[in-house]
């Protein structure tokens, strides 16, 4: 497969984080890959083209890729095998986007990848830092280096970035104390609720170890996804590996 050094992609949703990780990734490499996916669940999935189309006006319409990528089986297939714990639905889907973003770095020769988790949404298990530490572990054994370049921001020193390169992400919409989203920028989840409902919850809070757990028992599942998708492909995963594992080491000593 190709190699396409000084690349990256991000999970892009048009919301503020995710489009202020592709800022970042666009001031640090070439080309950078926006990836926004659509599991079914979802209403007004071209919400995203706003932010998409200001930071191709920041950057320059040649270091920008964006493609819409459908999930819809794996997300429903993920979702009936933890149906248990439905509380940690975003969790589930969450891990089945990086599982796709996974197959998308090894198909186009990417090897960095990142998504718009921060710290100031941490009570949410799929931005919980030890939740990260094994997704970086879980994209390293594909050779992708898995970044959360947003992570530290804070809400407003996220808005006076994004401003200072000309992107106004317009009016943002909160509940309570939660850092909230800008309307009309990024696609409507109709399981956000679960979110909301259970992140702050005293009598059903997103306990860490119990987050982790889950996490730990559908590793193995992601990876079979993996090797299935592209054995359809009639390719072989572990070649595949092998390959980059070459490539990775050129890139590391380049």
């Amino acid at each position: 497969m190709e190699i396409k050094p000084r690349t990256a992609s991000v999970m892009f949703t048009g919301g503020v984080d995710s489009t202020l990780a592709a800022a970042l990734l666009l001031e640090e490499y070439d080309q950078v890959y926006l990836v926004t996916y659509d599991y079914g669940a979802e209403l007004f999935m071209k919400n995203c083209e706003k932010s998409l189309n200001q930071l191709i006006e920041a950057y320059g319409r040649e270091k920008i890729h964006h493609e819409y990528i459908k999930v819809e089986k794996w997300w429903r297939d993920i979702q009936i095998r933890n149906a248990s714990q439905f509380n940690l639905v975003c969790m589930s889907c969450k891990f089945i986007m990086h599982t796709r973003t996974v197959c998308y770095c090894l198909e186009n020769g990417i090897f960095a990848s990142s998504d718009g988790s921060i710290h100031e949404q941490s009570q949410h298990p799929e931005q919980m830092g030890e939740v990260l530490k094994i997704m970086k572990n879980y994209y390293k054994s594909y050779f992708i280096d898995f970044t959360t370049p947003a992570y530290t921001y804070t809400k407003s020193a996220e808005d006076t970035k994004l401003a200072s390169i000309g992107i106004n992400m317009g009016k943002r919409f909160s509940i309570g104390e939660a850092k909230g989203s800008h309307i009309h920028r990024q696609p409507m989840c109709l399981f956000a609720f679960f979110d909301v409902l259970f992140s702050d919850n005293p009598f059903f809070p997103h306990k860490e170890e119990k987050v982790i757990e889950m996490l730990n028992r559908n590793l193995d599942y992601g990876h079979n996804l993996i090797k299935e998708y592209f054995k359809q492909k009639e390719l072989d995963i572990q070649e595949i590996v092998r390959e980059r594992e070459k490539a990775y080491g050129m890139l590391r000593n380049d």
